[in-house]
């Protein structure tokens, strides 16, 4: 695979994982708010308490042993 392969492959991954929170955000829940997201993050607002989050998505890497690296 190269490298412009795994870019839109990622790239997909993150689309589809944003699609699904905005879905969870605006259709199931009355106080949240989806105000945006560009390049794996966004804005998720709380109208009852009105303040908005920073929300940054991205993939967990891993060290030889298993352990997350980047968290």
């Amino acid at each position: 695979m190269t490298d412009i392969e795994k870019q839109q492959r990622d790239a997909q991954n993150l689309n589809e994982l944003v699609d699904y929170i905005v879905d969870l955000v605006e259709k199931n829940n009355g106080r949240f708010n989806f105000e945006f997201a560009v390049g794996g993050t966004m804005e998720i607002y709380d109208k009852e308490k009105e303040i908005g989050y920073a929300v940054h998505i991205a993939p967990i890497e891993y060290d030889e042993n298993g352990n997350a690296i980047n968290l």
